[in-house]
């Protein structure tokens, strides 16, 4: 009766006396027949409250509640199917509100099993097609595969034209569709078809809809994106004023619903945006501002809200270069991603997150930094947010348990290792219901371990302080490179002093940037393909490595003392050019200095990479891998084992057989220093693919990422690729080196193309030589080696290693002298492959 009510009128006091009614009848009853039914009946009204009044515990109790009468069912009954299908709709519900991606799966997965075994009921498939439909609709909003949609749209549609239930249903499923068919239509192929049709099933959803239901609600929020949407593509600003004046006659309906009054009032100041850009009424923009940060005030305890509008009001307040308000938007953004990304437990669901807005980051920095806005701490805390989130949060989260520990809560901190340790195996290889049950495990420690105050909260952001202990730990200056669509800049954040410089970089903007990285990679992959094309890649090389001076470094070293380090923390497609070969244009004798020249050049992932002790660190173990392999072997790679290996000459070594993959893995754990000579292979589209070709196969970045506890100190990757990272998040940069980082070493080298293997092989022995007490940063030894290469003769090269033989008998005297002064190695492909990525205290 109480349930009818709450039906018929929306009434939520009778909706939650007939739920402390059940409460108590079920708490004093015991098992009975009917139980399973009745508790059925009980998770779908929480369901309901939760959606009326927003609470999430009382969706957490209906979830709970729907598991455990499944856990007593046989799959494809219909005492399963009945509770599976609500439950998918409840773990649709807490996707959107809290952006668990493996909910959205499950709902998913659920839905298409009622669906299969649902067939003799009209209205029932009808209504199983609508709730498949809207869920392949979210998960298309995350990852944007086309296929979703269309699928979505097409099983929406047969559900509208199959529905023959009670008509208070229908505007149910007249929005449901109109939604997909306008995301459909605002596609680059979308039709002004979709557009028309998604309007009038909007109208004709809210003029059918209860008044103050949920439908009504989605019915005028949609109705007003579509009439915003036709403001924006208006050319009189008449037209503009009669989509105000529709827009505004729906904003009395919409107070029913707060959230959706404050999405109306977004939608009213796109269209009045729309009309500033015909007449440049000032008060338009006033008016759009306060409009949006009323929407992301509304949205502030629901990130997956909150992230779509202030990325709305985000990229409408840059466009129209209002920076302040830019700014402010795009403190939003940050914070919406920085909690999604923190309640997702699957890394890929980590990185879906952050791919919906892989360089807002960066643009929040330059918003912050411009004139209007001028905050510069606030824009190196933006690029500190947008770069190796992954990799922060990993650290951060490995603190926990010591945290707990130091404050007396050794019990919980055992509880929180043993639900990583399982939540690890269960992502490796258990079944989804592990999985489920491993996160649910883990999420309830967490929650437990957090409530104490021990922990650092999920939410905090990177603070400037942090960073500046970072550049004082590494004894470097901090060099955050963005480009935006207005052009570039660098922030320099120096070790020794509280003045944060800013650097224009007019010349690297967003897309001149990307193109120039698109074309690089694009003849990098030539070259790999078909080396006849050696040449022009090398040539292409040299010219990328001027532009990187004139645009980016150069500019950088105006501000900073002569010879003075930095690290860079370049962001978005910057992360993919050769910024440590920049170099000047030639001068009339043919030579051109490099950035290298005079200072140390290091590279981070992030500021969180460098913080660590600055006590100085100790090289007392070392082991060096030699893994030529069998396919295109390394011919020199056993020379350069034995040159390394004459340096340290109690070092363990690992040959042939030896140098497997958990012999490896072990021995990163076990010495200071290892050193790998072999192939190595980057996979940009699948990072965590990539790794090191050992004798027994490939050690992939995704198994180094699940080491724990002490591991070594450098790693030195001798081998082709081993720093370059992944295409898809370039400011997370995923690679080989972020991955040793994240593990736990405090430095490593690697290289940013294929390696020539002998001029490799004598570019690492000379590292070793000069990596001791008076030279003992392993950049400032890289360094100094690379000159070494750069300027070595032949002569001078047989003279260090007598290794290195050709035989000269046969050449002329001439030919000879010639071949004793040649600098074989003078390109910058063999002596500036390599990179050193990390911080090194000497001090």
């Amino acid at each position: 009766m109480l349930t009818e009510r709450y039906r018929e009128t929306g009434n939520l006091d009778a909706l939650t006396a007939a739920i402390d009614i059940f409460d108590a009848m079920d708490a004093a009853t015991g098992s009975y027949p009917l139980r399973p039914v009745l508790r059925q009946e009980q998770a779908v009204r929480l369901r309901h409250r939760a959606t009326t009044s927003g609470q999430n515990p009382d969706l957490e109790r209906a979830i709970s509640l729907l598991e455990h009468l499944l856990e007593d069912e046989a799959e494809g009954t219909y005492m399963w199917m009945v509770p599976a299908s609500t439950l998918a709709v409840c773990l649709g519900q807490r996707f959107r509100r809290l952006g668990y991606i493996e909910d959205l799966d499950r709902a998913i997965d659920l839905h298409q099993k009622v669906l299969r075994v649902r067939h003799s009921d009209a209205i029932d498939v009808a209504g199983h097609m609508l709730n498949l439909g809207t869920s392949l609709l979210a998960r298309w909003l995350l990852h944007h595969h086309r296929q979703d949609l269309d699928d979505a749209i097409g099983l929406l549609s047969t559900a509208l034209r199959q529905y023959c239930g009670p008509p208070s249903e229908l505007p149910g499923f007249l929005a449901d569709l109109a939604t997909a068919l306008s995301y459909r239509a605002g596609l680059q192929d979308g039709g002004e078809e979709d557009a028309q049709a998604a309007e009038q099933l909007f109208a004709a959803a809210l003029s059918a809809c209860s008044r103050g239901s949920s439908i009504e609600a989605l019915a005028i929020a949609g109705l007003s994106e579509m009439i915003a949407r036709r403001a924006r593509s208006r050319t009189e600003a008449h037209d503009i004023d009669a989509d105000i004046r529709h827009i505004s006659s729906l904003h009395t309906a919409a107070r029913r619903h707060v959230k959706i009054a404050a999405d109306v009032s977004a939608r009213l100041a796109e269209a009045k945006v729309a009309r500033h850009r015909l007449t440049r009424r000032t008060a338009d923009l006033a008016d759009a501002a306060r409009a949006y940060r009323h929407c992301v005030e509304t949205d502030a305890g629901d990130p997956v809200r909150l992230l779509t509008t202030a990325t709305d009001w985000a990229e409408w307040a840059e466009s129209s270069e209002a920076w302040d308000s830019a700014a402010e938007a795009f403190g939003h953004v940050l914070t919406a991603i920085r909690a999604l990304v923190a309640l997702q437990y699957r890394r890929a669901d980590k990185e879906t997150w952050i791919a919906r807005a892989p360089y807002l980051a960066d643009q929040a920095a330059y918003a912050f930094a411009s004139v209007e806005a001028n905050d510069l701490e606030a824009a190196v805390r933006a690029a500190e947010e947008g770069r190796a989130l992954l990799m922060r949060e990993a650290l951060r989260e490995r603190t926990e348990p010591e945290a707990l520990r130091l404050a007396g809560y050794e019990n919980l901190a055992a509880l929180l290792e043993r639900t990583e340790r399982r939540l690890t195996l269960a992502r490796a290889s258990g079944s989804a219901e592990q999985l489920a049950e491993a996160v649910s495990a883990h999420r309830a420690a967490l929650s437990e371990a957090r409530a104490t105050g021990a922990c650092q909260p999920v939410a905090d952001p990177v603070g400037i302080g942090e960073i500046r202990a970072a550049a004082t730990c590494s004894g470097t200056a901090l060099v955050y490179l963005l480009s935006a669509r207005g052009g570039g800049m660098a922030l320099v954040v120096p070790p020794d002093d509280v003045t944060i410089h800013e650097v224009r970089l007019p010349e690297a903007r967003l897309d001149e940037v990307r193109r120039r990285a698109e074309h690089h990679l694009q003849g990098y992959e030539a070259y790999k393909r078909d080396r006849s094309a050696e040449a022009a890649w090398l040539r292409a090389l040299e010219e990328l490595g001027e532009w990187c001076w004139t645009a980016v470094i150069g500019p950088v070293t105006e501000v900073l003392p002569k010879g003075s380090p930095l690290t860079l923390l370049p962001g978005g497609p910057l992360r993919f050019l050769p910024l440590h070969m920049a170099h000047t244009p030639k001068d009339d004798h043919g030579r051109s200095t490099y950035a290298g020249d005079d200072r140390l050049i290091c590279f981070a992932p992030g500021a969180a990479a460098l913080l660590a002790s600055e006590e100085p660190v100790s090289l007392t173990s070392v082991t060096l891998v030699c893994a030529p392999g069998t396919r295109a072997p390394l011919r020199y790679a056993p020379l350069e084992t034995d040159e390394v290996h004459k340096r340290h000459p109690h070092a363990t070594r690992l040959d042939g057989a030896r140098a497997g993959t958990a012999e490896t893995l072990a021995h990163l754990a076990r010495t200071s220093l290892v050193h790998l000579a072999c192939h190595a292979t980057a996979d940009l589209r699948e990072p965590l693919n990539g790794g090191l070709e050992l004798t027994d196969g490939r050690l992939r970045l995704r198994d180094i990422l699940r080491q724990r506890g002490d591991v070594g100190v450098l790693a030195v990757l001798s081998a082709c690729e081993t720093a370059m990272t992944g295409t898809a998040l370039p400011n997370e940069a995923i690679g080989l080196p972020t991955g040793l980082l994240q593990a736990g070493f405090r430095g490593v080298i690697g290289s940013h193309w294929i390696v020539d293997d002998m001029s490799t092989a004598l570019l690492m022995a000379r590292f070793h030589d000069l990596l001791n007490e008076e030279c003992p940063h392993p950049g400032e030894a890289l360094r100094q080696a690379q000159r070494w290469l750069r300027e070595a003769t032949n002569e001078e090269i047989k003279a260090t290693f007598p290794a290195y033989r050709r035989d000269t008998t046969t050449m002329s005297p001439l030919a000879r002298r010639l071949w004793k002064k040649a600098r074989p190695y003078s390109h910058p492909f063999h002596w500036s492959s390599m990179s050193f990525t990390g911080s090194w205290p000497t001090r």
